[in-house]
């Protein structure tokens, strides 16, 4: 019996720290919501949860932005950053090109959150790189994940390829390239 209790307390602290995550978005009805893997995003706002999608058993990476981080600045602004984070993600849904993000759900609005989701990602090249913000707790792979020279040269490849498609063949000037992004 007190086994059976123990994983029913395990259980339900489990479904109620991943409710917490996209408490009314839609898109909890179409992918299940995993562990925090890291942040990404402007100041770090995006969390990525792993998770997959449900009817498919698909992987999927699932972006989360909790209103609540935004809550310091004024209604104007706030409602201005929510716009560009929607604007950015819708852009990101229509491109499509091997080194630029795919997304597999378009960004859901709910009251709590915003939230997207992508093809599996490991997390942001500013998580690996040690900027930790937002991530909590950080996973022990993410602290202990070292660059190599051969990663280091293929991303700036693959870099260099989505910019070039990005400006030669959609002309969209990327003007915010860095680490978070």
């Amino acid at each position: 019996m007190e086994m059976l209790n123990k994983l029913k307390s395990t259980v339900s602290t489990t479904v109620s720290q991943l409710s917490g995550v996209l408490p009314g978005n839609p898109v909890t009805r179409e992918y299940e919501v995993g562990k925090q893997i890291g942040s990404a995003g402007p100041e770090l706002l995006w969390k990525i949860y792993s998770g997959y999608k449900k009817s498919t058993k698909q992987e999927a990476a699932i972006f989360v932005l909790e209103k609540k981080l935004i809550d310091g600045y004024s209604k104007k602004d706030r409602d201005a950053v929510v716009e560009l984070l929607k604007k950015g993600v819708a852009q990101l849904t229509r491109l499509r090109h091997p080194q630029i993000l795919t997304v597999q759900h378009p960004v859901e609005e709910s009251r709590e959150s915003l939230a997207f989701a992508t093809e599996p990602v490991f997390a942001s090249l500013a998580n690996i790189l040690g900027k930790h913000d937002n991530v909590s707790p950080v996973p022990q792979q993410l602290k202990e994940y070292k660059l190599f020279e051969l990663e280091i040269k293929y991303g700036l490849q693959q870099l260099t390829e989505g910019l070039i498609f990005l400006h030669d063949d959609v002309k969209l000037l990327h003007c915010n390239l860095c680490p978070e992004s």
